[in-house]
């Protein structure tokens, strides 16, 4: 059916759909890779007549090397982010350390709950607290609160 067809053609036109859904329909990084892969090869191959299987072979290592360095553009683009150095963005419990509030119960073995707007949360303390008492958050384990009395 496409015999009459040059394959860098056949690579060039993969290239463009995989382009032109990766603008209309995905926008995601990843097709945008895999057709700029299929655009390579298609150049590479009007160039140079490869056989069948070395031109996927060459397809499937560009689209390799092409979404790693998507990725690292993303993730430098983002800062590295990974939430391991302690960034709260878009970590509702970790945006809570440094929260003031007054309890509402007394602490009983430095345990109890803390109000938090809507919610209440397990709260852990060094010692005991009366009602009453203003407290921070000063970390957050889990779904745990660790809190401190603040004057």
């Amino acid at each position: 059916m496409f015999e009459h067809i040059a394959p860098f053609w056949l690579w060039l036109i993969i290239g463009g759909l995989l382009l032109a859904a990766e603008v209309l329909i995905v926008p995601s990084g990843f097709l945008l890779c895999i057709g700029t892969a299929a655009c390579v090869v298609g150049g590479i191959s009007f160039f140079a007549n490869l056989p069948l299987v070395w031109e996927l072979s060459l397809f499937a290592l560009i689209s390799v090397i092409s979404c790693y360095g998507w990725w690292t553009i993303l993730r430098k683009r983002r800062g590295g982010v990974d939430h391991a150095d302690g960034s709260a963005l878009n970590v509702k419990t970790q945006q809570l350390a440094g929260y003031r509030a007054v309890l509402a119960e007394p602490l009983k073995n430095g345990r109890g709950r803390l109000r938090v707007n809507d919610s209440s949360w397990p709260v852990e303390a060094d010692a005991d607290y009366p009602a009453g008492t203003r407290v921070e958050v000063v970390e957050v384990r889990g779904i745990t609160l660790k809190i401190r009395a603040v004057e």
